[in-house]
């Protein structure tokens, strides 16, 4: 045994006297004997520990192979990304209609539908009793006939009375005229008279005639300037009257007028006000027949036959061609909309079928908050342009609304990419180079768009198939840094294969 061999080397002994050395070997070989077996054993043992420690290190080093080798990883991936803003909404008919009527106090004499019964635009769905409208009809026509007459008979009674009042106002004014030119007539006479008179009494003073003579004609003159004073006070008089008559007159020419016109303004009033009465009698009578405004369904109804209505609704008709989604945005992404973005709708109809919608509106003021919550959110309105039976009014859907799309670009999970002490973001790819000493590299990126799950990497040292590590929440560069060094100090080099396959959208 080599075991054998070394010892019988280190036990040599010395060279010495012949005899001295005889009897030295032959006590070393019964020494040797004695503790040979012992020493076998202990080398055996010392040889068991050490293959043992080496094997357990061996098995270290290989586990810490493996964990290196199954790194988790994914594939650099070009694909069309979108990002989008997610939220939920309820089907809504696109157009829907109250059906409600002018009438009140009311029998409803037949209802003609049920809920869930499908109409079509003008089908008749209710009749009211028209028996008092047709009554009332009557009586007004009756009324109306009345007034007609009346009217005209009213109306020939105003123009006699305005003739009349214009033609004893002229005899008035012609009156007062009359008597002014007469007392005009009287005052020129006297004044003639009191003229002549005076001439005679200077005549008569001129030829010397006698005294008594010049008395006469001074009575005369008297007596003509009397006649003249009075001649001018009748004739003020006369002025005077004709003013006031010519006052009078015209106030009540001016009140007859007024009058007048007043009655032509309002003549055929009352009239008009019975034919109002009676046109809208008419349409109350045309409202007896009530008719759907809209092809749908009937999704609820209020009434039912020989109920008295008073107002508010009688039934609602739904269109079920075509769906709308109302939905609420939070006011952190409203901003983001437009009208017109697509919409990927999903529902538990539906099952998996993505269907296609449009957002029509959006709300400009945000809807009122309810309970202690402070954000505001705004309503938005989805079309949905896919038809589908599966569709239901009131279903839950799930909305993606498009903010932003582009296509064949180089995404990885989110979670892939990784931001070093300065802030800078990279990924850590599987050496391509086959370096034996490296086994990955970290490559600067870029960050472009986001979706929910991957993200746009931006570098030209990237490309489409790069495999890249995962980091998982234990992760850091020292312990991946402990692996390698273990990998090569056991004389292995890079692994061949890689991690478990990833970048898969989570389901």
């Amino acid at each position: 045994m080599e075991s054998e061999d070394l010892v019988e080397v280190v036990l040599e002994p010395p060279v010495v006297r012949r005899d001295t050395a005889d009897k030295a070997n032959t006590t070393l070989k019964r020494v040797f004997k004695k503790i040979r077996i012992p020493l076998i054993l202990v080398i055996i043992a010392l040889v068991g520990l050490f293959l043992f420690f080496n094997d357990q290190k061996k098995q270290r080093a290989e586990a810490a192979m493996r964990a290196a080798v199954q790194i988790e990883t994914v594939n650099i991936e070009k694909q069309d990304l979108t990002s989008s803003i997610t939220t939920t909404g309820n089907v809504q008919s696109m157009e829907s209609r109250v059906v409600k009527s002018t009438l009140t106090k009311t029998e409803l004499s037949q209802v003609n539908v049920e809920v869930g019964d499908t109409v079509s635009a003008g089908q008749i769905i209710a009749i009211f009793k028209d028996d008092d409208i047709k009554t009332e009809i009557e009586r007004v026509q009756e009324k109306i006939n009345v007034s007609v007459q009346t009217e005209a008979i009213e109306s020939q009674a105003t123009d006699r009375e305005y003739v009349y009042t214009y033609g004893t106002q002229a005899v008035s004014l012609e009156d007062a005229q009359i008597k002014v030119d007469n007392a005009l007539k009287d005052l020129y006479d006297a004044c003639d008279g009191y003229g002549k008179a005076k001439r005679s009494l200077q005549a008569a003073k001129d030829e010397g005639q006698k005294q008594e003579d010049i008395e006469k004609l001074e009575t005369a003159v008297n007596t003509a300037y009397q006649n003249e004073v009075k001649a001018q006070t009748a004739y003020d008089e006369a002025l005077r009257a004709q003013a006031e008559t010519i006052r009078s007159a015209n106030n009540t020419l001016s009140s007859t007028n007024e009058n007048y016109q007043k009655s032509a303004l309002t003549k055929g009033d009352s009239t008009e006000e019975l034919k109002q009465q009676l046109e809208d009698l008419q349409t109350s009578l045309s409202n007896c027949i009530v008719t759907a405004p809209i092809g749908g369904v009937i999704t609820s109804l209020i009434v039912k036959s020989g109920d008295t209505y008073v107002d508010g609704e009688i039934m609602t008709i739904q269109n079920c061609e075509n769906y709308t989604i109302s939905a609420q945005v939070d006011e952190y992404d409203i901003s983001e909309l437009k009208e017109g973005m697509q919409v990927v709708i999903k529902t538990d109809a539906t099952r998996e079928d993505e269907l296609e919608g449009v957002v029509s509106f959006i709300s400009p003021t945000a809807t009122a908050t309810t309970g202690t919550s402070t954000d505001a959110t705004y309503e938005v309105t989805i079309d949905i342009l896919t038809k589908d039976d599966r569709l239901k009014l009131g279903m839950t859907a799930k909305l993606n609304i498009i903010v932003d799309e582009i296509k064949g670009v180089l995404t990885v999970p989110y979670d892939a990419i990784s931001t070093n002490e300065n802030g800078e973001s990279y990924v850590t790819v599987m050496n391509q180079t086959n370096q034996p000493n490296q086994m990955t590299q970290q490559i600067p990126v870029e960050i472009g768009m986001e979706s929910d799950y991957y993200t746009q990497i931006i570098s030209d040292k990237l490309s489409e198939g790069m495999k890249v590590v995962i980091p998982s929440a234990t992760d850091t560069s020292e312990t991946q840094k402990n692996s390698e060094t273990m990998m090569f100090n056991m004389g292995g080099g890079p692994g061949g294969g890689g991690g478990a396959p990833g970048g898969g959208r989570p389901q």
